[in-house]
């Protein structure tokens, strides 16, 4: 997320293509269907750079 709140489109496009967005959701639905702990361990090391990019993956879906 920038300084004004935003987040880059292209980065959101990117993290659905690299399969992190939604990353509990079960891949029938959409997510990655990771375990939670794989999840918890994805989220985590992504909130580490960004923690707004770590919490849009933990609950988004396409």
């Amino acid at each position: 997320m920038d300084e004004s709140g935003n987040m880059d489109r292209q980065m959101i496009k990117e993290l659905f293509e690299q399969g992190l967005m939604g990353v509990e959701i079960p891949s029938e639905y959409g997510g990655a269907g990771l375990s939670f702990t794989s999840a918890l361990i994805t989220v985590e090391e992504l909130s580490k750079i960004d923690p707004s990019v770590g919490a849009l993956c933990d609950v988004h879906v396409r």
